[in-house]
């Protein structure tokens, strides 16, 4: 082989390497800016996780407020139905209270008829004796 020969082959070799070294840097700055495109994505996907544990971090506090809100709900509403259950009781009692009231007014009222019967009777029997007074006095003066 002559000079000319190695030459022409080391030149193509020299050649072919270094398309293949562009084609390389060319598959390298492709990747180089794919990885820059998943860094500005990773970024981008970070601050949405900084704000979405910022959200979720306001939420727990709002659930903690919702919480303790429907605590205290629970106790008014175990106090309203105890006074509610008083309310009831004192019903039930005014209501009996009520029924024997109208019950003792029904007999406070047939005694007073009774007791009006009694004393008309009683006038008729002293207007009766009254009669029979005078006439026994006249009877006697007469």
């Amino acid at each position: 082989m002559s000079e000319n020969n190695i030459l022409e082959l080391v030149v193509s070799s020299l050649k072919a390497l270094n398309s293949s070294m562009e084609a390389m840097n060319e598959k390298i700055e492709g990747i180089e800016k794919r990885l820059d495109s998943m860094e500005k994505r990773m970024d981008s996907l970070e601050r949405r996780m900084d704000g979405l544990e910022k959200r979720l971090t306001s939420l727990e506090v709002i659930v903690a407020t919702i919480e303790k809100d429907v605590g205290e709900l629970k106790e008014n509403v175990k106090e309203l139905n105890r006074r509610m259950n008083a309310v009831y009781d004192q019903v039930a009692f005014l209501t009996e209270f009520r029924t024997e009231m109208i019950m003792f007014k029904d007999e406070t009222n047939k005694r007073f008829e009774k007791l009006t019967k009694e004393q008309e009777a009683i006038k008729d029997w002293a207007a009766d004796q009254e009669i029979e007074l005078r006439k026994l006095k006249l009877a006697q003066n007469g």
